[in-house]
This record gives structure tokens, sequence and C-alpha cells, in this order.
């Protein structure tokens, strides 16, 4: 499946998505279909994708993904299995009208825009890495395996043990 890393940094230092492109790279193993990096350096936080294209082939499914209002940005790996539903319900109640693909990536997101992250997150049922499944009617999510790595001035994710070494964020 689809490979997500990060890192984090305290604010006056600087970063770019070079950095973020380089550990992306280490992890192509996770994803050979394409490749993604979104920065925000007010913020102090860079997120890299290596997409395992499944349901939406096209580039309208590429990672990370910004909700249309450009409110919220999404990095994530699993499936929604209910995706064509809850896609339904956004454009029945007039929350999303013109789509840009197909992918459940593009569904959660605006269902995180227009719900909120703990709404869309209680009406998706997914399959995540670890083999466990969520259930959005009881709000159970299993949580994805991750590595953290902390030190004074930040920090980085990612979602394999292979770009957890040799890279300072």
């Amino acid at each position: 499946m689809c490979g997500i890393t990060g890192f984090w940094w305290q604010s006056g230092r600087t970063h770019s998505k070079a950095l973020a492109r380089t550990m992306a790279a280490r992890i192509v193993h996770r994803g050979p279909d394409a490749s993604g990096e979104w920065v925000d350096t007010d913020a102090g936080v860079a997120r890299a994708h290596r997409r395992l294209a499944i349901i939406d082939l096209s580039p309208a499914g590429h990672q990370p993904m910004l909700s249309w209002d450009e409110r919220f940005v999404l990095t994530y790996n699993g499936e929604i299995y209910n995706h064509p539903d809850l896609r339904s319900e956004l454009e029945s109640i007039g929350a999303v009208s013109d789509w840009r693909g197909h992918s459940d990536t593009e569904t959660l997101v605006e269902a995180i825009a227009h719900w909120g992250i703990q709404g869309a997150l209680e009406r998706v049922h997914v399959y995540k890495e670890t083999g466990g499944a969520g259930n959005g009617r009881d709000g159970r999510i299993v949580r994805v395996k991750r590595h953290f790595q902390t030190h004074r001035f930040g920090g980085r994710f990612t979602l394999s043990l292979k770009n957890s070494v040799g890279l300072v964020a």
C-alpha cells in the first residue's frame, strides 16, 4: 500500500521540499505510481507520499491532496470501502458538486472539510495496513502502525522503518 512520511520542525529553521522528496524516494517500494510533497514553512510541517494507485489511476488521486476550500491537506494510506456512498451523501447535501476524480482520498478530504475530522471518521468504513478494519458506525478506527522520532528541533514520521534512519529533519 501507499507510503507516507514527513517531518516537523521548530520555527526559525528552514526546510524545503527537497528533504521531503528525499524521504519519499527512500520508500519508493511502498508506491511506485506517483510521488508528492507538501510543505508549510510557516507551520513547520512537511508531508510526502508515495502512491500505489488502486481506485483512481488518474493524477486526480495524487497526494498530498488539498480540500477544495484549501483548509485541509490529506496524506493517507488505506481504502475507504463506502466512499461511493459518502460521495453520494456529500453531493445530496450540496457539500460537493464537482469532483476532481474518483479517488477515496478525495472523498475523505472533502468529508473532513464538511463534517470535520471526527464527523468524517465516524462515517467511514476503512481498511488500514495493520490488517484491521474500522467501522464508522461505532467510532472504532484501527491505528496504523507508525514510527516517530523526535529531537529538540522537531521530528519525523514514517510508515516504513526503511525511512526512519539516516535523515535529519
